[in-house]
């Protein structure tokens, strides 16, 4: 039992950081960064031009994160499906003979893709919208990723983000820059 725990935990992480280095690194949308310029954000140059008019800022962006936290979301989901039985294999007992296992999963993902298209839970929790090619993208990578993907303001709810849009632009990251926080009084 050990070693399942181990190899799935070792499994769910990865998949997770990939997601994010995918974002950074290799994503037609984002910085498209180097590695080393990836594990080195700390000595960014506040100079630094990357892809698509990132430049250091993009190191505090949300997009990345949302796309990291969806990849474990969804990978969780399954493994939860996986764990029907602990003696028996996926192929000899099927999921779906557990409907309640089954309502939560979708519950699960229902209430994943309202945070992401929430504003207000968008603020509370960090997140963003994923974009069209965000989702499609990394479903390709890893063949478990669901999403949806609409952009989030009022004017544009329910179509889809094409063509890319600069990180400026994107509703959550200006409705974070408002946020009034408020001192704790003393």
């Amino acid at each position: 039992m050990l070693v399942r725990y181990l190899v799935t935990g070792t499994y769910v992480g990865v998949a997770t950081v990939c997601g994010y280095i995918w974002w950074m690194c290799f994503n037609k949308e984002g910085p498209m960064m180097r590695f080393t310029q990836l594990v080195r954000h700390l000595e960014c140059d506040k100079n630094t031009q990357f892809a698509n008019g990132y430049k250091c800022d993009v190191f505090k962006s949300v997009r990345p994160t949302t796309l990291a936290l969806s990849t474990l979301v969804t990978i969780e989901m399954f493994n939860a499906l996986n764990a029907v039985t602990e003696t028996k294999s996926l192929l000899t007992m099927s999921p779906f003979s557990n409907g309640w296992l089954i309502a939560a999963v979708i519950g699960s993902f229902l209430q994943h893709i309202l945070v992401l298209s929430w504003p207000t839970a968008e603020i509370v929790f960090r997140v963003t919208t994923l974009n069209l090619f965000e989702v499609k993208s990394h479903n390709t990578t890893h063949n478990t990723y669901i999403a949806h993907n609409t952009h989030n303001t009022q004017s544009q709810r329910g179509k889809v983000l094409l063509p890319p849009t600069p990180l400026s632009h994107y509703p959550s990251q200006s409705r974070l820059n408002h946020v009034k926080v408020r001192a704790p009084s003393q």
